[in-house]
């Protein structure tokens, strides 16, 4: 009896840790960083780093593949920025009006120092109330993604622009208007 006792424990045991959910890595556009590839230039005119997260249909995604030959916008930024969410219509209005041109805008949400999986239902939720129609990007609790662009992380919000080639152009933090994007846009189409 006490020998069927401790199978039945194992087994419950066993079933258990097969059931047990997986944390989540995405939701909606909304992705934790999976895994970065620093190119070790990190500076304007270097190859932009590769870096991969979940699409909305959980297909894993690569940077490069994903933007290869377009003009790239990666704004990096936090909830908690009010210019940040001052330049979210101008970034959504650019991902609109440059589609067809293959430009493409992608958003880095920087670390904030909560509970990960709360940060994926709170930025999940933060970017669908404010639909932002491109894909966003939680970065690691190292803020690795932004060191691997080469900057220190903390001033935000701040926008990279990559070329058609994949190289970084420039980067500037502040917020900035429509026009202020198109102007740099136009020279790199």
């Amino acid at each position: 009896m006490k020998f069927k006792s401790i199978i039945y424990i194992l087994i419950l045991v066993l079933l258990t840790g097969c059931f047990k959910q997986k944390s989540k890595e995405h939701i909606g556009n909304v992705s934790f960083v999976q895994e970065i590839v620093a190119t070790g230039e990190e500076r304007e005119g270097s190859l932009a780093p590769d870096f991969f997260w979940y699409d909305e249909s959980g297909k894993k995604v690569s940077f490069r593949e994903y933007t290869n030959g377009k003009v790239v916008l990666v704004n990096f930024w936090a909830t908690w920025c009010t210019f940040c969410k001052m330049t979210f219509s101008s970034l959504r209005a650019v991902n609109i009006d440059y589609a067809d041109d293959d430009v493409v805008v992608i958003g880095i949400a920087t670390y904030e120092r909560t509970e990960l999986t709360y940060r994926l239902d709170f930025v999940s939720k933060f970017v669908k109330e404010r639909d932002m129609g491109f894909p966003v990007i939680l970065d690691d609790d190292e803020n690795s993604l932004w060191r691997a662009f080469g900057m220190d992380p903390g001033g935000v919000p701040t926008t990279v622009m990559i070329d058609r080639d994949g190289r970084i152009v420039k980067a500037f933090t502040g917020n900035r208007s429509e026009e202020g994007f198109a102007e740099e846009i136009v020279r790199l189409l």
